[in-house]
């Protein structure tokens, strides 16, 4: 399945470059490049095709975040898919990202079968283009029962996310990050 793909690997610590760089290899990628922050692997991405960015979120010069937004910007990598890699876990963040329009998430520590298995998920749909927030409007109650009534008192319907994963701890800790928020369904795998 990876054979004629091109993926790109960004993190700053070099360990980690080399780990992911290898076990992409080690799934048949034909061609693996790195990065040793956001803005390298933004040049190199404008420089060449590539089919897959896997990023970490914490990095000098320019972080995941930031490449993600200039990718999402950009006309011709817009509809590339991004996997953000990262040991972030608070629900602020990860709602950033989510808004930014990455393609995926994966927590570390992670397992070359892992790292298969969202790869795998995430090449396999049909389309590239970033998921797209679902449109938020506001309930027309509080506006037609009181004009006057402060914009705070407009309720918007609250968005629903679909967490999958294979691991029940990431399942559930994903899941309560997000209830409060959001109507959160949890599957596995």
């Amino acid at each position: 399945m990876f054979d004629k793909l091109t993926a790109l690997v960004a993190d700053d610590q070099e360990l980690m470059r080399s780990v992911t760089a290898n076990q992409l290899r080690g799934m048949g990628w034909s061609k693996v490049l790195t990065a040793k922050n956001g803005a390298e692997a933004l040049r190199q991405l404008r420089a060449q095709r590539v089919d897959v960015l896997l990023t970490d979120w914490n990095m000098p010069v320019m972080g995941g975040l930031e490449l993600l937004r200039a990718v999402r910007g950009d006309a011709k990598l817009a509809r590339l898919p991004v996997l953000m890699v990262t040991s972030e876990v608070e629900r602020s963040r990860i709602q950033d990202v989510i808004a930014a329009g990455v393609s995926g998430l994966l927590v570390k520590p992670f397992n070359a079968s892992v790292l298969r298995a969202r790869l795998e998920r995430l090449l396999s749909t049909d389309t590239k283009a970033p998921p797209q927030p679902a449109p938020r409007t506001r309930r027309p109650d509080a506006a037609e029962t009181d004009p006057d009534a402060p914009e705070s008192q407009f309720m918007l319907p609250a968005s629903h996310i679909l967490v999958v994963d294979d691991n029940p701890t990431t399942l559930a800790l994903i899941s309560r990050l997000f209830k409060d928020d959001y109507d959160v369904s949890a599957a596995p795998e």
